[in-house]
């Protein structure tokens, strides 16, 4: 006797294919701008910037760690030589592409949160044109990959709460391990996260069996660069202890920390975002998704507390993006654009934000040459608002442009300098550090040595990417 077996098909979601087609759209621009970019700084006269020489260097020695980021940025440097070659685009694809990602990732936000199309264009928008990402997208970095990891673990628990689907919590493994890898200080962000959901009814997710095999799965993949760290000693605690002790970072009150947050992702975009926080934390329609909100307000405060670097909050303000779309949809639900699921439905603060961003694109890409670079950041009154380090150099020093030139002049710096890169090998943390990054600064990658693994753990740090804390 044959019995009967019956397949539900569910439909396919048009809101989904309507939001997955606009996010690409979106996504291309921010490709094809980098792309452009790229090509622009290299017919101006730029090379690479001076942690691009040592990132690439750590990918021709591959580890499992190192003592001021994690594996993931050598194992990006090493394969964007590979595929793309020595270009200044080549090398910094993936960023660009990480880059494209953060803004494909904020128009799904916006229709995972409930958004249509007006709300995702707008989110979008924002985080296109915010020079804090612009800057963070144009050169071979770790930073320009944290959001994709960030925000995919909230899409992985957004859909969850939406849907009910538990082996989501592997997905949230998956993007919470290749995070850490790719830059460990991404472990405030989840204790932030953790700490919301544990204070919201939305604690019930972390009791399943699913929410274990996410978490095991997490631990499984950073295992490796846990084991390198207790093998090395923990170099990474001691460099974040120097940090601390050295006062290396400037350290802000919170009201200018908060300022810097407003100033790093253009003053304008405040709006969207700060609307969108706003929203999550008082609308009754977010009623479920108050702990994103507060994971915000904690990991904000987590990184106040520690004088982290203003910059190291910038992974989280998609999501922010994405609820402040979502603000305005709802506030101006009436408006005939809105209700006619138009792209553009807000064009005076669309046309606002394109334009001021424009404006302050030569601070977040080095597309002026260098002189006029420095003319036009003064006469903007924005000179000074990179720097974020005590260093008497100033902000020439942690300037994209600035660092971005004469680096076949140093070639023959580096004959001098590579000896001392031999007799650091046995240095601890604390000595090495300053003398290898004098000596990667001044270095050409086509004739620099090629030290051990073990000779870039004992301190060849790279100032642009300092764990939280440092």
């Amino acid at each position: 006797m044959s019995s009967a077996h019956t397949t539900v098909v569910r439909p396919a979601d048009p809101s989904l294919q309507s939001a997955l087609r606009l996010a690409l759209l979106f996504a291309a621009i921010k490709l094809a701008l980098h792309i452009a970019a790229n090509l622009w700084e290299a017919h101006i006269g730029y090379g690479y910037f001076r942690d691009e020489l040592y990132y690439i260097i750590c990918g021709r020695n591959l580890a499992w760690g190192y003592v001021d980021h994690g594996p993931g940025v050598a194992l990006q440097a090493k394969l964007a030589l590979a595929i793309f070659g020595k270009s200044l685009a080549g090398i910094r694809m993936l960023s660009a592409v990480a880059g494209a990602g953060r803004v494909f990732l904020t128009g799904v936000l916006a229709w995972s949160l409930g958004g249509r199309r007006p709300a995702q264009a707008l989110a979008m928008i924002g985080v296109l044109v915010a020079p804090q990402y612009l800057g963070l997208d144009s050169y071979l970095s770790m930073n320009s990959a944290e959001s994709i990891f960030w925000m995919g673990c909230l899409l992985a628990l957004i859909l969850i709460v939406r849907c009910g689907s538990d082996r989501l919590w592997l997905l949230f493994g998956v993007s919470a391990g290749l995070g850490l890898l790719n830059k460990p200080s991404m472990a405030f962000f989840l204790f932030a996260l953790l700490a919301a959901l544990l204070v919201t009814p939305q604690r019930r997710l972390l009791f399943n069996k699913w929410a274990a095999a996410g978490i095991a799965l997490l631990i499984l993949i950073t295992l490796p660069n846990l084991l390198w760290q207790m093998h090395h000693h923990w170099p990474t605690l001691e460099f974040l202890h120097n940090g601390q002790v050295e006062n290396k970072n400037i350290k802000l009150a919170p009201l200018p920390f908060i300022g810097k947050q407003i100033l790093n992702l253009q003053p304008a975009t405040v709006l969207i975002w700060g609307a969108g926080l706003v929203w999550l934390l008082r609308n009754p329609s977010a009623k479920s998704w108050r702990w994103l909100g507060l994971a915000y307000l904690f990991f904000l405060a987590g990184m106040m507390a520690l004088h982290a670097k203003d910059y190291y909050v910038a992974p989280i303000y998609p999501i922010l993006f994405a609820a402040g779309g979502i603000a305005w949809e709802q506030r101006f639900a009436a408006r005939p654009r809105v209700t006619e699921n138009r792209i553009f439905a807000f064009p005076i603060i669309e046309t606002i934000l394109v334009v001021a961003g424009v404006l302050i694109l030569p601070i977040g890409i080095p597309v002026l040459r260098p002189h006029q670079w420095i003319s036009y950041a003064k006469g903007i009154h924005l000179y000074n608002a990179t720097n974020t380090e005590n260093d008497s150099s100033g902000p020439l020093r942690s300037s994209t442009p600035t660092a971005s030139v004469g680096r076949r002049r140093s070639i023959r710096s580096a004959a001098s300098i590579t000896p001392s890169l031999r007799r650091i090998r046995r240095r601890p943390a604390s000595t090495a550090r300053t003398t290898a990054r004098q000596a990667r600064s001044t270095s050409w990658v086509t004739i620099c040595p090629q030290p051990s693994a073990a000779t870039t753990a004992t301190g060849s740090g790279g100032p642009e990417d300092k764990p939280a804390t440092s």
